[in-house]
């Protein structure tokens, strides 16, 4: 049984070819002018599941690059803090070996004082650093500033404190701490700022300041503030003044103090380096998940050009040959 051929059934084959023809050509210049050979999801049902994975991946790998950066930041700016914190406290060591030395007069030691009390005001000035409008050491409320002073004149108004210190001659210094810092009150708390650095990994980039400045064993600011006024009464060594502490007394916490900073200093070094660490390694993969992205949507344009001058030259092929076979008509062989 031999099917009967019509010039129409000829005539559409050969259009729908052509059509064929021309989708697939679309199709790779397409491919071509978006750079990628992927533009929905029935171009590779497989490649475009991939395709999301992989950017899923990609902006997760942004997210914690961020988190990562923000953090070391943090850290950074905590370290050069401590390292202040540090510097001062030798200074403020300094002055109190100086201070214990029976030799010295007390016009001396008012002097070393009031060295003492400009350092004080410079560690609470480190004590309420900020980072942009976050204060680094107020533990989880960062907008909140840590610490408040209160000097003498404030407590005199507030509750009638005597601003004045007795020496160890019993001789009664007039409101000498009128204007010195005479209390310190912490405003934040102790929460940890956390991070995430990678699935799973979550880190601890601050340090409170209750740990390092008002810390309940080791309390820096009281310990100077005791050491000043220790200073200005002339309570050396032997408690002559009856205060419970001396001079020397205070110089021993000054060692503490200058213990625990440098080990929360140390801490927040190896975080830092585990940043770094953990930055680098987040660049690593970003570059081998956008290689992968790239190798499975990115269009090879060499082969593409090659796949276009193919279906160029198939296109006006079945275009010469549809004119052929198009052409004849039931007029033409009358004519």
């Amino acid at each position: 049984c031999i099917m009967r051929v019509t010039n129409q059934m000829m005539s559409r084959n050969v259009v729908n070819n052509i059509q064929t023809n021309m989708s697939k050509l679309d199709k790779t210049n397409d491919k071509l002018s978006k750079g990628t050979k992927i533009n929905t999801p029935g171009d590779d049902p497989t490649g475009a599941v991939k395709t999301m994975a992989y950017k899923t991946t990609l902006n997760e790998i942004e997210k914690f690059s961020a988190n990562a950066q923000n953090a070391k930041n943090f850290l950074s700016y905590s370290d050069v803090a401590l390292g202040q914190v540090g510097d001062v406290i030798q200074r403020v060591r300094e002055l109190t070996v100086q201070a214990v030395t029976e030799t010295y007069e007390q016009t001396a030691r008012d002097s070393m004082a009031a060295e003492v009390n400009e350092l004080l005001d410079q560690i609470v000035a480190i004590s309420n650093s900020k980072i942009g409008d976050k204060f680094v050491f107020s533990g989880f409320n960062t907008l909140e500033q840590p610490f408040t002073t209160k000097r003498g004149k404030d407590l005199l108004k507030e509750d009638g404190t005597d601003p004045s210190l007795t020496d160890i001659n019993g001789q009664k210094r007039e409101n000498i701490n009128l204007e010195n810092i005479v209390k310190v009150d912490y405003h934040g708390d102790d929460g940890k700022l956390l991070a995430e650095v990678d699935k799973g990994i979550v880190v601890e980039y601050n340090v409170p300041g209750s740990r390092i400045f008002t810390n309940e064993k080791n309390n820096l600011i009281k310990s100077i503030i005791s050491l000043r006024d220790e200073i200005l009464k002339g309570n050396t060594v032997d408690d002559k003044a009856g205060s419970g502490t001396t001079v020397s007394n205070e110089l021993g916490n000054l060692d503490k103090n200058l213990d625990l900073v440098m080990r929360y200093r140390a801490e927040v070094g190896a975080k830092m380096q585990r940043m770094e660490s953990m930055e680098q390694r987040l660049r690593d993969n970003k570059l081998s998940m956008t290689d992968l992205l790239s190798k499975t949507v990115d269009t090879d344009i060499t082969e593409t050009i090659n796949d276009l001058k193919v279906q160029e030259s198939v296109q006006r092929m079945s275009l010469s040959v549809g004119a052929k076979v198009i052409q004849p008509t039931l007029v033409d062989f009358l004519r």
